[in-house]
């Protein structure tokens, strides 16, 4: 099993470091209030066409302006999520209420919106950007480096106190929503972000090497897999983070009823590799 595991994990390395470089192909909806664009404005920052015509947002507007950004050449190219507009000529029974209104986006407005970044242009310059917020679908491959189980007793009535496990194999895979801040400036985009989600992990240990609750033979037993369903949190900067994670210890197999931690809660600690969908 142990033999197993190892394989995955460098299937698991090999596609991550195949799409890794490819991460940002993935496009996520970054988001700005009204509010935060006002700041902006006040910061020397503007939405424009490829023109320099400033655009600003509908003033029925209810919720956050929602967008991808492409980031080219101290340029963040704005394409909007479609905003559906039903109207032919003057329908008035439409439902984009800005719909041709000069200077505000709408449905009608060419798709060419860009904000200008302040480039660096003197050495002693400190280096200027800007920061979006963004949310996304994250598919994220853990390993925990580190797990702690509950103390536990044997059939001997043995007493095993909390257990810090370091050095085995953990393997697991998780899928949550992620709310995260992108930094861009002159050349540069870093991502940070909070992710709550839903784990799933993977190891296996010898039930011999293990507190039992029956005593029972386990000398030629092999190594039982074990399931790990878990919440996690992931603090993440770019596709690389900490992830935090509470869960369950169950194990399959032969005998697995007989070992102490099954259905024991666990808490553990790892690192993170995430893709964005």
């Amino acid at each position: 099993m142990k033999n197993v595991l190892i394989t995955l994990t460098f299937i698991f390395i090999f596609s991550f470091s195949a799409f890794s470089q490819a991460t940002y192909r993935f496009k996520f909806k970054h988001k700005l209030s009204k509010i935060e664009l006002a700041a902006l404005k006040l910061d020397g920052y503007k939405i424009t066409d490829a023109n320099g015509k400033e655009y600003t947002f509908c003033p029925s507007l209810k919720k956050d302006f929602k967008f991808t950004v492409t980031h080219k050449n101290s340029i963040l190219e704005i394409d909007p999520w479609s905003i559906l507009d039903t109207r032919t000529n003057s329908d008035v029974h439409a439902s984009d209420p800005c719909f041709d209104q000069a200077g505000v986006i709408n449905a009608n407005t060419d798709n060419n919106l860009k904000i200008d970044l302040r480039k660096r242009t003197k050495v002693g310059n400190a280096v200027e950007g800007i920061t979006l917020r963004y949310e996304t679908i994250l598919f994220a491959i853990n390993t925990i480096g580190v797990k702690a189980r509950p103390r536990v007793s044997d059939y001997n009535d043995s007493l095993y106190t909390v257990n810090f496990i370091t050095g085995s194999i953990n393997l697991g895979v998780s899928l949550g929503y992620s709310f995260g801040w992108t930094k861009f400036t002159q050349l540069t985009s870093n991502n940070y972000s909070i992710t709550p989600s839903f784990g799933l992990g993977f190891s296996s240990v010898k039930l011999a090497n293990e507190p039992r609750k029956k005593n029972i033979g386990v000398t030629n037993n092999p190594s039982n897999f074990i399931l790990g369903p878990a919440a996690t949190v992931i603090l993440a900067r770019n596709d690389i983070g900490l992830v935090l994670s509470y869960g369950y210890d169950v194990m399959m197999g032969k005998n697995s009823s007989a070992w102490a931690y099954q259905g024991k809660p666990f808490y553990g600690v790892g690192v993170s590799l995430g893709l964005k969908l």
